[in-house]
């Protein structure tokens, strides 16, 4: 078994990509590279010399090529992104040329990072999120055994809790259709629960439908974190990824309503008797 770090390198026909790539034969004993090369550059002399010494798995393709992208990343521990258009040539071509280059590739390898990355950490983290959450609702439906509108309010919550942990494309976003009675039931009531429950239901049906994601992919594309402070991340993450927010949010919402209206069916009133 290969227990050697990858490193996955574009712009390896640069100045300093193929630099990097130098270093990183050096350290063959414990580095293993994969380089992004343009098919038209298979003459280029680094290419060349990495073919004869075999010093990199060579992956045709280029920055605007997501899917070439995600097969460089794929198994990669390392990403050294260096390449990328600049002056004297950056000058001479149009500038929608540019920013598909540079935005656009930086743009595909954060994405693919993200589409190749190991689910299990994820996954682990998720379930740390929802599992409290779904123990408390299992444990408050089985004691309380509720009827009547703490039913639909149990289901309001218990819809994005299911959607949350597993993987679910945007037409998954059907299920939080089911909050909708919940929804009424709290809008009947007016106040700021109301609202609330308005504003939850209607986000989560919206930003984790089809049509808004495909908005927010073209509108959220080209943002780039401009420093490595933890509000700028936070801010990316929530223009990025706002659906487990607001899943999130709803299901919080809707289990503290469940919470307290469910009423425990020893305490409930009892039809007929003396």
């Amino acid at each position: 078994m290969d227990s050697r770090k990858t490193v996955f390198l574009t712009g390896a026909t640069g100045n300093m990509g193929r630099e990097a790539v130098k270093r990183i034969a050096a350290e063959r004993g414990r580095l293993r590279l994969k380089v992004l090369v343009r098919p038209e550059e298979r003459a280029h002399p680094v290419v060349r010399e990495i073919g004869r010494r075999k010093l990199a798995e060579i992956v045709w393709g280029d920055l605007t090529d997501a899917a070439s992208i995600r097969e460089g990343i794929k198994g990669a521990d390392i990403v050294l992104h260096v390449g990328g258009l600049v002056s004297p040539l950056a000058d001479r071509l149009p500038k929608e040329v540019v920013t598909a280059v540079n935005v656009g590739g930086a743009r595909n390898i954060v994405d693919a990072i993200h589409a190749v990355a190991d689910p299990r950490t994820t996954l682990a983290i998720t379930w740390c999120i929802c599992a409290p959450l779904l123990l408390l609702w299992a444990y408050r439906t089985l004691k309380a055994r509720p009827t009547g509108p703490a039913i639909w309010l149990g289901l309001a919550a218990a819809a994005p809790l299911t959607v949350l942990p597993t993987y679910h494309f945007q037409h998954d976003a059907k299920l939080l259709l089911i909050a909708i009675p919940a929804c009424a039931i709290l809008w009947s009531k007016a106040g700021r629960p109301a609202k609330l429950a308005l504003l939850f239901t209607l986000g989560a049906i919206l930003i984790n439908g089809d049509i808004f994601s495909a908005i927010r992919i073209l509108l959220t594309r080209s943002i780039i974190v401009p420093h490595a402070g933890f509000i700028s991340h936070l801010t990316t993450l929530v223009l990025t990824r706002p659906s487990p927010l607001v899943l999130l949010a709803m299901a919080v919402f809707y289990l503290l309503h469940f919470r307290r209206d469910a009423t425990p069916s020893s305490l409930q009133p009892q039809i007929g008797g003396d």
